[in-house]
């Protein structure tokens, strides 16, 4: 093998570097330079990136699921009059190609139970949103259960065995919140558990950031048409209210 040959020392292309730099901010990465050499450390903009995907793929696989019964799954689904068994991500597992998974579950028994621990204990990651923090088995999305959001807390309020139909979200689905982001998740993804309206926390109202289930600052968010939006301060409690309910007649100007 010859010896390497000496390189000739070369003129440093600053316009290339100031370009990769602010390439690598717009891409919402980070870029670090090290001894002349540049490496972009673009992981927060994939997770980003991802973490909107895992949102539009369950609000696809929620429009798979009302297109194949006529109505949104349950937030909790349960035996009879029982205690809740599943929560609506085990629900829609055939429609997000885990049909699998799907079927090792018991729904005859709760979810925590022995039956059901080898699928409980499996990380899914079409639950979790890679740029925040997840740890284990929880989820990072979840729906806002209330009277007059899609998902009610009672079977009889829906008018379906399941959950809510189109015809029931009056507001439009473009107008109505379907799935939200939370941080700090205590939930685990087959827990039939949500997050209540009156429970719901948002840092942009000045909730703790390290709360648990706290919707963050810069929240993804999915609406009922299938559609992912980022919801950031700009969106004030009034529009969050517009959003949360789908049959109040109070309609979004988009325009704004």
């Amino acid at each position: 093998m010859s010896e390497p040959s000496q390189l000739k020392p070369q003129r440093k292309n600053n316009g290339l570097l100031i370009g990769c730099l602010i390439a690598g901010v717009l891409a919402g990465g980070f870029v670090l330079v090290v001894g002349g050499g540049i490496f972009f450390l673009v992981m927060q903009g994939k997770r980003f990136e991802q973490s909107q995907n895992n949102m539009k793929q369950l609000g696809l696989a929620m429009l798979q699921y009302q297109m194949m019964f006529g109505h949104f799954p349950a937030s909790a689904g349960s035996r009879g009059e029982g205690e809740p068994v599943h929560s609506w991500r085990v629900a829609i597992l055939p429609y997000l190609e885990q049909g699998y998974v799907y079927d090792q579950y018991h729904f005859d028994k709760p979810w925590d139970a022995p039956e059901n621990q080898a699928v409980a204990s499996l990380t899914m990651q079409n639950y979790q949103s890679p740029r925040l923090s997840n740890h284990g088995q929880n989820t990072s999305f979840a729906v806002v259960v209330g009277e007059d959001t899609i998902f009610p807390p009672t079977k009889e309020e829906s008018g379906f065995r399941g959950g809510i139909s189109p015809a029931h979200i009056r507001d439009g689905t473009s107008n109505t919140i379907l799935v939200i982001e939370i941080a700090n998740s205590d939930i685990h993804w087959a827990e039939p558990r949500d997050i209540s309206i009156d429970q719901l926390q948002r840092v942009s109202d000045g909730a703790d950031p390290s709360a648990a289930n706290v919707v963050p600052l810069q929240a993804i968010v999915g609406l009922a048409d299938g559609s992912v939006h980022l919801f950031g301060p700009e969106i004030t409690p009034d529009l969050w209210d517009k959003f949360l309910h789908r049959d109040d007649g109070q309609m979004i100007d988009w325009s704004r």
